[in-house]
């Protein structure tokens, strides 16, 4: 985490400079490199002011702040270049016989020419980024950092431009006293404005054009939902996804394994090598890091996905870790679509396991990217309303991996100790447990030490899985009490056949199933609304019908007595309350 935080910090900041030359590049070439460096020195000035007000205000310099302050850097260098611009357009009218006092003045006016428009304009983006504000939750804490830093850096640089520039324009702006000249971009301007000045028919063409040209991009976010295969189908030619936020490319992903509840440790660690076996084939892959039985170490999209609770034999996860991007000629995206496509053959031989291939989230990081939580009184019905949603979600296009929170009837053996044959046999009852301990989980009886490994190995003697609840070993196993007998474990312990208890999720104080799916390559809105066509009002017999919901942009609150909902999560909740 601490590389991958320093290689973006290193990244943004290299982004940085790269703005900063791109701009005085285009001052260079058109203004000249003395307007140029008059506008290089303000970006200096105003990142200070805006790390000076973060240190005052309290927001860090972290990923986002930098995000912020590249966001920002093509628009505060805007007050500057008018600024300067207007004073280079000014000193270029000026008579040659102009003194120093004249253009002292004429800087002033120049200044003052465009002073109204120039703070109108910063005033409005000011307000724009200043109404993520009204973003709230996690989110909201998310973006603070450029609902801060985005303002801050605008207004200081609207009172660098109006105090900053003009001063230097007058110490190192010199009066130009040779005749003005027009340069190339100024005489082919004038040339297609005669013509269009001259000719009726050219001027209405030239207006119907920009007018189509406007209106054919107002068009296309809407062309995006004009699909052949409807809402969920491929998109159209030159139509644009709608996405909250670009996947990045990254340097590392990791692989999760659910099996069903009741599979052995062997049998997981048995698919979890077949599934590396093949991902180690390709040329792109590090090295990976295999957690059998237990998750990898929690990272902040861990948590949100609740991976420190799959802890049991049925989970497993990979950690891969590609060469680094700068290092390879593709995306860590298309390397996953390709182990999708190398890994399909294996998720078809094992179709109750659920085999994920997780991204690093480009935003705050969501359960699923297509999250639907049922909400309803009775958990058989539920769980047979998941069982079908979860086959709409397979029909669904570019959906890769499906998930539900239906839990699996699991047998589990109790030992019971009988306490009154205990005390006839002259034991007690922790003298009993005791013995089943060790009956079930072994013994420590030694460490193995070797020069390679770092921790001594324990060596633990313990009876083999399989075996453990076979009655015939109780009968075998024996503590001797205060008298010298061997008392066999079977006569004072009762092996029990039953039914594990499953778990139960709650949200907002009521029972919920989930059903989750990641997409291979689109945006969750488009699936979702396929989705929510499929499954509003579908029919529950007499449990009445299905209504979907939360897809406003207020989040609609789960009542079980309203009946059996379906509330839109995800992705798509978070672009909503964003």
């Amino acid at each position: 985490d601490g590389q991958k935080a320093n290689d973006s910090v290193n990244t943004l900041v290299e982004h940085l400079f790269i703005a900063i030359g791109v701009v005085s590049l285009v001052l260079w070439l058109f203004l000249g490199w003395r307007a140029a460096a008059i506008v290089m020195l303000t970006i200096p000035l105003v990142f200070a002011l805006v790390i000076g007000a973060d240190l005052i205000a309290g927001p860090t310099l972290n990923r986002i702040t930098l995000y912020a302050l590249i966001l920002a850097l093509g628009m505060l260098v805007d007050d500057a270049i008018v600024v300067i611009e207007n004073i280079h357009r000014h000193n270029q009218l000026l008579p040659a016989d102009s003194d120093s006092s004249q253009y002292a003045k004429t800087i002033v006016a120049a200044t003052a020419e465009i002073g109204n428009p120039t703070t109108l304009a910063t005033f409005t983006i000011v307000a724009v980024f200043l109404s993520l504000v009204m973003v709230t939750g996690m989110l909201g804490n998310y973006f603070y950092p450029m609902t801060f830093n985005v303002p801050v850096a605008m207004i200081a640089s609207l009172l660098i431009a109006y105090i900053v520039t003009p001063w230097a324009a007058r110490r190192f702006l010199p009066v130009t006293h040779e005749t003005h000249r027009e340069i190339w971009l100024q005489k082919l301007y004038r040339f297609i404005f005669k013509y269009l000045y001259r000719f009726y028919w050219l001027r209405a063409l030239f207006f119907t054009s920009i007018l189509m040209a406007l209106f054919l991009s107002c068009l296309q976010p809407a062309w995006q939902f004009v699909r052949p295969q409807g809402a969920a189908g491929a998109v159209s030619s030159f139509g644009v996804p709608l996405a909250f936020l670009p996947k990045d490319n990254k340097n590392t992903f990791l692989v999760t394994f659910h099996l069903p509840d009741t599979t052995p440790l062997e049998k997981t660690d048995r698919l979890v090598r077949q599934v590396e076996k093949i991902i180690l084939e390709n040329n792109h892959v590090l090295n990976t890091q295999t957690f059998v039985g237990f998750p990898s170490v929690v990272d902040f999209n861990g948590q949100l996905r609740g991976s420190s609770a799959k802890v049991g034999t049925q989970y497993a996860e990979i950690r891969i870790n590609l060469t680094h991007k700068s290092s390879r000629d593709i995306n860590s995206i298309d390397i996953v679509k390709q182990l999708r496509h190398q890994l399909a053959a294996i998720i078809q031989q094992h179709p109750e396991t659920t085999i994920q291939l997780v991204e690093d989230p480009p935003g705050p990081p969501v359960a699923a990217s297509v999250l639907a939580e049922i909400y309803g009184t009775d958990n058989a019905v539920r769980e047979a309303l998941a069982l079908q949603i979860r086959e709409k979600f397979l029909q669904t296009w570019d959906m890769a991996e499906v998930w539900a929170t239906i839990p699996t009837p699991v047998p589990e053996y109790r030992f019971e100790i009988d306490q009154r044959k205990t005390r006839l046999a002259g034991l007690n009852v922790q003298q009993v447990a005791m013995a089943l301990k060790l009956f079930l989980q072994g013994e420590v009886v030694n460490y193995l030490h070797q020069t390679d490994t770092r921790n001594p190995i324990p060596i633990r003697l313990l009876i083999p899985h399989e075996q453990r609840i076979v009655p015939a070993l109780l009968e075998q196993t024996f503590i001797r009490n205060p008298q010298g007998v061997a008392v066999p474990l079977s006569t004072v312990v009762n092996v029990i056949l039953a039914k594990q208890v499953p778990p139960i999720w709650h949200q907002d104080s009521e029972r919920v199933t989930y059903v989750g799916g990641e997409l291979a390559g689109s945006a969750p809105v488009y699936a979702v609304l396929d989705l929510d066509k499929k499954l509003d009002g579908l029919s529950l017999g007499e449990h009445g019908t299905l209504t979907t919901t939360n897809l406003g942009f207020v989040p609609t609150k789960p009542d079980t007595l309203e009946g059996y909902r379906l509330h839109w999560a995800g992705e798509l909740r978070l672009t909503l309350d964003a």
